[in-house]
Order: structure tokens, then C-alpha cells, then sequence
């Protein structure tokens, strides 16, 4: 049975519509409370910018608006330093920069090579010199260019700086070269590689016949002048007691060589002379033909005097010196001598050497060259 109510007035809830109001009631709130905005308590910022007001924490600079305190003026910021991931108030662990990897490989690689051409091939091998010449020569080369380079990029830092300063102050212009790094690191690999091959070339591989450069077409000067003033003193005298077998023995024991090997094995001696005389061998029918042997003459205490005669070595300079002993040929001997020969000018210089036995005798003499 229903019970019916006036329109102005509001049935009564049941007890099941009563606690579902409830609980949409208390739905409702939970939701207000969620969207309702939280009061909290305003953090103070720490060292603000003096600019924009945004705190700096421990940074030099405002990665808002990049003012820079110490100097008074604005940056420019990178986006690390921008975005305050945090990262930059970590210390960065050291790196080696990537062109210093192919630098050191090229250094090692010269010296690693210079050490294989030291070790695999003999000292006078000819092909470790021209592996020494051809290092070194390049190496100059990469060292001027380097240089050059250098110099070139300091007057462009130095308005004072001129290109002389790659002589004058060969490392000071290379700064100009490592600012500039890694774009000139072509520059600091020629340079540097160069410099080191050169090094490796003079004191590693060392196969440079220094003796051959640097000889000359003629004896050492002392020599040179004793030959001469003894011939000249020889010209002014007009006998002479000494013979040419007195002259022999006196001169293997009272000369010095000019040379000495400095390994003790090596007992050959050098000696520089000037040829006095020659003798032809004689053909069948009488005539005489190429020269056989030639007689020495060197210093003996001051004086010119027959050293002895020597045929071994001839071959090799055998037609020159027939051409220039002909033109110079003289009817008496120069010292006196008593041996049949043809004598000749005192102009033609020579060395010979020789191999002295424990006696002090003169054995196995060979004729090594004449000074042209």
C-alpha cells in the first residue's frame, strides 16, 4: 500500500537510498580535496642572479640569462650548463683528445722503422745508407715545411712576429701550431715526425759515409805540406849520400802512417807518397809498354827520400796514369837513385799501403790511388 503526498512536500528516504547519497557525499569530497591546490611553504633561493633573480647554486654563471658576474657582462652558455642536468658540478675525468692517438701512432711507426733498418742491416751495408740518407732527407724536409708553417701562423697571432722567427725562435712559433689543435694537427705530425726522423737517421740507423762526403781530391793538408817542402829542399840539393835501399829501411821504421785503424785486427797501414819513377814491361820484340810498377818517394827526418816500389794495385788506374807519367817524364832521378827506371816530375801525389811485419819491415805494399 502506497502512501500519496502534496506536491510541495519531499517523500521520506528509504534506508537503501539514504546510504547511496551518503556515499556519492563522500565521493565528492575526496575529489575536492584532490583538486583543491596544496598551500607549501616558499623555498628561499639560493645565490639569485642579480639580473633575472634566478638562483645559481654554485655556478659562476646564470644558466637563465647567462650574466657573468666577475665581468659584469652577459655569456653565452651551453646547453648543459643551460639545461642544469646536473653534470657540470661533477669533476670530468681526463680524456686523451682523439688526434693524439694518430700523432703517437706516426712517432712510433718512425721509430719502430729505424729500429728494424739498425738491427736487420750491417753498419756499412749499402742499403742501410741509402735507408739513412732517404730517412734523412725527408725528414729536413717535413721539418722546414713544419717550420715554415709555424712561422706563418705566428704572424698572424703577432703583428711583431716575422717569418725569421722559425730560425730564430724554432719552438717559440710552435704555439701558434698547438692553440690551434686538433685543426693543425697535420701540421704538429709533419713537424714533430720530421724532427724525430732526422734524430733517427743521424744517431740510430747512422749509415752515412761522412769520410766520402767530406773527402777531398787530394791528401790531408799536413801531409801535403811535408811532401812538398821535402821535394823542394830535395830540388836544392844537389847529392845526396842516401840510397834507395838505405832510404827503404829507414823510412819502415822512422814513418808514420797517416792513418791507424781502430780495430786491432786490421794491421794494413796507409801512407801518402809522390811517384819519382816508373818501370814498363818489355814485349817480345824489345819495345816497351804499359807501366809495371812505380817507385814512392815520402818524408824521411824532414828529407825526401825512395819509400820503395810498388806494382799491386795498378790495374784499376793503370791507363790514367800512364797518360799523366809520360807527359812528365825527366832524364835524371829526382833523389838520387841508382835503380834503372824512368824518372819523372815530383807531381803526382799518391797513397799506398802496406802491411808491416813484427820486424818492422815494409811487406805487401799496394798502390790504393793518386790525387788527380
Amino acid at each position: 500500500m502506497s502512501t500519496t503526498y502534496p506536491e510541495d512536500e519531499v517523500a521520506p528516504l528509504t534506508d537503501s537510498e539514504t546510504q547511496t547519497a551518503e556515499a556519492v557525499d563522500a565521493e565528492s569530497v575526496d575529489v575536492s580535496d584532490a583538486e583543491a591546490p596544496q598551500e607549501t611553504e616558499s623555498q628561499p633561493v639560493v645565490n639569485p642572479c642579480p639580473q633575472c633573480g634566478t638562483g645559481r647554486d654554485n655556478y659562476p654563471v646564470c644558466r637563465a640569462c647567462g650574466w657573468y658576474e666577475l665581468i659584469n657582462s652577459y655569456v653565452e652558455i651551453d646547453a648543459q650548463m643551460e639545461f642544469g642536468d646536473g653534470q657540470m658540478d661533477q669533476p670530468q675525468p681526463f680524456r686523451v683528445p682523439y688526434w693524439a692517438y694518430g700523432l703517437g701512432g706516426i712517432l712510433c711507426l718512425i721509430f719502430v722503422e729505424s729500429i728494424v733498418a739498425a738491427v736487420i742491416l750491417p753498419l756499412n751495408h749499402p742499403h742501410r745508407m741509402i735507408w739513412s740518407v732517404v730517412q734523412l732527407f725527408f725528414g729536413l724536409i717535413a721539418v722546414v715545411a713544419g717550420q715554415l708553417r709555424a712561422a706563418f701562423l705566428s704572424t698572424m697571432d703577432n703583428a711583431d712576429a716575422e717569418l725569421n722567427d722559425c730560425i730564430m725562435h724554432p719552438i717559440k712559433v710552435w704555439s701558434a701550431v698547438t692553440k690551434r689543435l686538433p685543426k693543425t694537427v697535420s701540421w704538429l705530425a709533419l713537424g714533430s715526425g720530421g724532427l724525430l726522423a732526422v734524430v733517427m737517421s743521424l744517431f740510430v740507423i747512422r749509415s752515412i759515409p761522412y769520410d766520402k762526403i767530406w773527402e777531398t781530391d787530394g791528401p790531408p793538408p799536413k801531409v801535403k805540406d811535408k811532401l812538398v817542402g821535402a821535394i823542394a829542399d830535395a830540388a836544392k840539393e844537389a847529392e845526396s849520400d842516401m840510397t834507395m835501399e838505405e832510404a827503404m829501411n829507414e823510412l819502415a821504421d822512422k814513418a808514420v802512417p797517416e792513418e791507424e785503424e781502430e780495430e786491432e785486427e786490421i794491421l794494413r797501414e796507409t801512407l801518402d807518397g809522390v811517384i819519382l819513377g816508373f818501370y814498363q814491361t818489355t814485349s817480345e820484340d824489345g819495345q816497351e809498354g804499359m807501366i809495371s810498377s812505380v817507385l814512392i818517394g815520402t818524408v824521411v827526418d824532414g828529407k825526401l827520400a825512395i819509400f820503395g816500389t810498388v806494382g799491386l794495385g795498378l790495374d784499376e788506374v793503370r791507363d790514367d796514369l800512364t797518360k799523366k807519367l809520360f807527359s812528365i817524364i825527366r832524364p835524371t832521378p829526382f833523389v838520387p837513385s841508382d835503380a834503372s827506371a824512368t824518372w819523372v816530375e815530383p807531381k803526382i801525389l799518391c797513397q799506398i799501403s802496406y802491411k808491416p811485419d813484427k820486424k818492422g819491415n815494409v811487406t805487401e805494399m799496394r798502390f790504393e790511388k793518386f790525387y788527380k
